[in-house]
């Protein structure tokens, strides 16, 4: 987040959230994929320690980005895909709208990975 109180803080957030993506996106090692796919999962867990609305959220938005984006994700996310639902379906009972609508884009995203 910004170090400034202002009203940047949305800008900040979506920018650290463009370099967060940068990082899983270079992933390309089935090892990489383990690593990205467990964080992913740890931070979209409502019971992890310091989980917010917001941290799921990015996690989410990730997630989504990994399986549209990322050649490695076409590949090597098989293995995960029961997983990956099980959270990804779990946030759905979720009541902020902003979370909900990312975890049905989500859903769709992780969907069109095997169908292709």
């Amino acid at each position: 987040m910004c170090v400034c109180a202002c009203a940047c803080a949305c800008v900040c957030v979506c920018q650290e959230l463009s370099y967060s993506e940068s990082v899983v996106l270079s992933v390309s090692d089935d090892a990489g994929v383990h690593t990205v796919v467990d964080f992913l999962l740890s931070s979209m867990s409502s019971s992890a320690a310091g989980s917010t609305w917001s941290r799921r959220w990015a996690a989410v938005v990730m997630l989504r980005s990994f399986c549209e984006r990322s050649r490695a994700a076409a590949a090597d996310i098989t293995d995960y895909t029961p997983q990956l639902l099980r959270a990804v379906i779990h946030i759905t009972v979720d009541t902020d709208q902003r979370l909900l609508h990312a975890a049905w884009d989500c859903l769709d995203s992780i969907t069109k990975v095997h169908t292709l």
